[in-house]
């Protein structure tokens, strides 16, 4: 695929490579030579939904020092259409080894608003998909196959979103109070709560959204995403009811690209864990 088409050729002084590759997720470094040093940045494609098709992307300067944050984001990043360039020849060699019907990224800077539109619409022409904008306090983009019906993009099909992304409390909750199981934290060195689950100590089978994975998975997970190594263990009460409040806040401030009223949360998860084959399992035969 000729990327001339699309963008500008991928200058010369801007390459890439990919530094890491499993079946949730593949990492790729961007480099961009300048006069004083190269500057570094990380573009990852993370699974949006199991089995959907549908990858997120997520981008940011490279700093171990600094937690990224899930937006695609340009601020402080130098040249636009040099990274532009760069994500989108590393979207074309995604497609070219991975089975992939759409992407997603949500927009840091509203002020950008129009660049991310061209980008988006540039990359969905190409291809010859569409786009799809969610507007809550970040814009989301969907540039997904045409086959793909908008009310499946805000409707049931997505929720594993909303239960990885601020929402992971709310489950964890609800599956300790149906099954007893203790709540596990992934925590940094600063003693911050980045996600939860629960975990069955005699099997060794850590669960959250996705379903079921041992703890050592889980762990290499976090660490491989955050670029740093997180510490795994039990969360504190506070720590739960705390983001399980800011989690049902923040769905209804539109932060997720699906909002789960917080009088039908409980329903939701129900719903939820019942089309998931492990979460069904552990739930129903506790």
């Amino acid at each position: 695929m000729n990327l001339i088409e699309l963008f500008n050729k991928l200058p010369s002084d801007v390459s890439w490579k990919i530094i890491s590759s499993d079946s949730f997720m593949v990492k790729y470094e961007i480099t961009i030579n300048t006069i004083s040093k190269p500057i570094i940045y990380i573009l990852k494609f993370d699974e949006y939904r199991t089995k959907s098709n549908v990858w997120k992307i997520i981008f940011f300067i490279k700093n171990p020092e600094q937690p990224p944050e899930d937006i695609f984001g340009l601020s402080n990043t130098g040249s636009a259409t040099k990274i532009f360039s760069a994500v989108a020849d590393c979207m074309i060699d995604f497609l070219s080894k991975n089975k992939a019907k759409g992407f997603t990224f949500s927009a840091s800077e509203p002020s950008r608003k129009k660049l991310y539109n061209v980008f988006a619409k540039k990359i969905a022409n190409f291809l010859g998909w569409k786009v799809i904008e969610d507007q809550g306090q970040t814009t989301s983009y969907f540039i997904v196959d045409p086959s793909y019906k908008n009310s499946e993009l805000f409707e049931g099909r997505w929720e594993e979103y909303d239960f990885m992304n601020g929402g992971c409390y709310v489950l964890a909750l609800w599956l300790y109070r149906k099954t007893k199981l203790p709540i596990y934290g992934v925590y940094d060195n600063s003693d911050f709560i980045h996600h939860a689950f629960v975990y069955d100590e005699n099997t060794n089978a850590a669960y959250d959204a996705r379903g079921s994975t041992t703890l050592e998975k889980m762990q290499d997970y976090y660490n491989q995403e955050s670029n740093r190594k997180l510490i795994i263990k039990p969360a504190t009460k506070e720590d739960v009811r705390l983001h399980v409040e800011l989690a049902i806040e923040a769905q209804q401030q539109r932060m997720f690209p699906r909002r789960i009223p917080s009088s039908e949360t409980s329903k939701a998860v129900e719903r939820y864990v019942s089309r998931i084959p492990s979460l069904k399992r552990l739930v129903w035969n506790t």
